[in-house]
């Protein structure tokens, strides 16, 4: 064996070893945020795959503020109401604009990734 073939065979291993420290890397992050995920904003929702859990991850924390803050500014009561067939970017559109949370694109995110976008009702609150 010349000293060429020897040297491309322990450079095609180094990449080989490199690309799976890479791969078993940000399959640790991966989790890691998913879990992290799972602790600060709860369970998704039960139908949501692998790929979408991880996209609102990302989106969760983008919106964690707006999400985890809580709103001192509301001191008295307030009447809100959800029509029948209203559809979630409608109701916290509302919501955002009655000052009752300070987004509505996060509030929205919330809903879908935890599965309760699919069970909101129509009522007084």
């Amino acid at each position: 064996m010349d000293k060429r073939s020897h040297v491309s065979r322990l450079m095609v291993l180094l990449i080989l070893l490199l690309l799976f420290v890479f791969v078993g890397l940000a399959g640790y992050m991966t989790l890691s945020l998913l879990e992290q995920t799972e602790s600060r904003f709860g369970k998704p929702g039960s139908e949501m795959g692998i790929a979408e859990r991880l996209r609102y991850a990302f989106d969760l924390y983008r919106y964690e503020d707006d999400l985890l803050t809580p709103n001192t500014l509301m001191q008295e009561e307030f009447l809100f109401e959800i029509g029948s067939g209203e559809g979630v970017p409608s109701i916290v559109s509302r919501l955002e604009s009655a000052g009752l949370i300070p987004n509505a694109e996060a509030m929205q995110t919330y809903l879908v990734y935890a599965g309760l976008d699919i069970s909101l009702q129509a009522g007084q609150y």
